[in-house]
């Protein structure tokens, strides 16, 4: 209990933060907050994964849960002990203790720099209850640090607060809460002592605006971290995993899940943390996709400044003396686990999205080279689509396209009807992407005009436009008529202006990727 009461002896002060603000890694990693302003109905937070071994495939996930009798923790509870519980860290000398003193409540409302009030207080308390009360659920997910560098992986339940003290409320020791305690979970406290942190650019984080766009820095920071350590360019997420990763609802639409991101992306690309818009890359599967996003120069430069204040491994580093500590039987158990190399890291040829497409499955590279050289591109294609289609869904969908391709089954109806879906889709943009390209045209043609002249030969041009659609007739001196013809008007001097044609243009379209403007 002398931690306690040193900790009591300290005097209200304003906490001092340095530029880097190291917060523990598989917190930062892994979902934990909801990334809700209000409260919401949600019960759990799950990260689920396959992993290969020597003895198959094993699953392995990250399970938050809610106490029924509290709500999941919310946007302002990440606000509250990123603010002033990974602040307080920062600022004690390590080894930190697992018994921190957060302040009195106006402290915490002028860390947060929020009102202090009635109001303030009450969501302070309440974001530490709900904080607490909140289970973790890991398995091949945590890993403990020893001193000696070595890593444990913990298997078990367990909760980032152990223990919530407000003012009067009678501490461990017997005494008197003076102010806000809360005692952390040892293994948190644990990893942060040695080192087990992601250092992050906290006035960075600070600007940012959106709860999406900070969370996005945060995963996106260690997720960065090994492409940078291995010189690559840029990092490859399925949709899917982003949102399983911040978390956020699942969007059954592109142009909705690109929405839903836009704001984050936007921010990031203006200071220079992502490169560039990522690229969208179709997977084939349901509602997923393929998102490439390239490292800019802010990231780059904050890893070569700070690599050396935490450490983040890669995916398929090598872990030492792997343990399993399982808590129901209380006994340490021990198995050697070999690298293995990350998924993105296997090589690829530039502009090959089928391979993309293979290689996502897990088939391997040399395998899928040989895929592409015996059957069609549209067979492919076809299987890939089909997997999504198929009811019940295969569980091994690798195997499951090799087999259908090598046993030469044939495809079902829906695939054909979903692709005549998508060329119509596909045919209706490349038209309204055309319609778009003339009028800018036109457009720009017309900025040269004399405006008033412009204006007679729209009037003069109602006569035409009435000769070929006599059954505008009847509306003819309504002003609402008149964008009809200024608009033929302009598709009439598409022609004068000898553009090209839908066919010609389209040709240029597939060219470069992008219509010709």
């Amino acid at each position: 209990m002398d931690k306690i009461l040193n900790n009591k002896k300290r005097k209200e002060r304003d906490i001092d933060i340095s530029k880097t603000l190291r917060s523990e890694f598989h917190f930062l990693k892994f979902p934990f907050f909801n990334l809700c302003t209000r409260s919401s109905k949600r019960n759990d937070i799950e990260v689920l994964e396959e992993e290969d071994t020597e003895e198959g495939k094993i699953e392995i996930w990250w399970r938050v849960s809610r106490n029924v009798n509290f709500d999941f923790p919310s946007s302002f509870a990440r606000k509250l002990h990123k603010e002033v519980v990974e602040k307080a860290l920062n600022n004690i000398k390590k080894p930190v203790p697992r018994f921190i003193r957060l302040g009195s409540m106006r402290q915490i409302c002028q860390t947060m720099n929020i009102a202090v009030s009635g109001k303030s207080v009450k969501e302070i308390k309440k974001a530490l209850q709900d904080i607490k009360s909140a289970t973790i659920q890991a398995k091949g997910t945590f890993r403990k640090k020893e001193k000696n560098g070595t890593k444990k992986f913990f298997e078990g339940n367990f909760n980032l607060y152990d223990m919530v003290f407000f003012t009067g409320e009678t501490l461990p020791d017997g005494t008197d809460a003076d102010a806000v305690y809360i005692q952390l979970n040892d293994m948190y406290v644990q990893n942060f002592n040695n080192n087990f942190v992601v250092p992050l650019d906290y006035p960075y984080l600070q600007s940012l605006k959106g709860d999406i766009t900070s969370r996005m820095y945060e995963v996106f920071s260690v997720w960065f971290y090994p492409a940078l350590e291995n010189g690559k360019k840029y990092i490859q997420k399925q949709y899917s995993e982003i949102c399983s990763y911040f978390p956020l609802t699942r969007q059954d639409c592109k142009w909705k899940a690109k929405g839903q991101l836009k704001s984050a992306h936007q921010q990031h690309i203006a200071t220079g943390f992502l490169a560039s818009e990522p690229e969208w890359i179709d997977t084939y599967e349901k509602n997923d996709w393929l998102l490439r996003y390239y490292i800019g120069p802010r990231a780059k430069d904050w890893h070569r400044q700070n690599k050396k204040l935490g450490t983040v491994e890669s995916p398929g580093e090598k872990i030492e003396d792997l343990k399993v500590i399982k808590i129901e039987q209380l006994t340490l158990q021990y198995e050697e686990k070999p690298p293995l190399p990350p998924a993105e890291d296997q090589p690829r040829p530039k502009d090959d999205p089928l391979l993309e497409q293979l290689l996502l499955l897990k088939i391997p590279t040399n395998k899928a080279k040989i895929l592409l050289q015996t059957y069609s591109k549209e067979l492919i294609e076809g299987w890939i689509m089909a997997l999504d289609i198929v009811k019940p869904q295969p569980r091994n969908k690798a195997g499951y396209l090799l087999k259908a391709l090598e046993e030469k089954w044939e495809l079902p109806a829906e695939v054909k009807e979903r692709k005549e879906a998508e060329e119509r889709e596909r045919g209706e943009k490349l038209q309204a992407d055309y319609d778009e390209y003339i009028l800018a045209q036109v457009y720009e043609y017309l900025k040269t005009m004399d405006p008033e002249q412009v204006e007679k030969e729209i009037e003069a041009h109602g006569e035409v436009f009435y000769r070929k659609y006599p059954h505008y007739e009847e509306f003819k001196g309504f002003p609402s008529i008149k964008p009809y013809i200024k608009h033929d008007y302009k598709r009439t001097k598409a022609i004068d202006l000898n553009l090209p044609t839908f066919e010609d243009w389209k040709k240029d379209y597939h060219k470069a990727g992008v219509p010709n403007k």
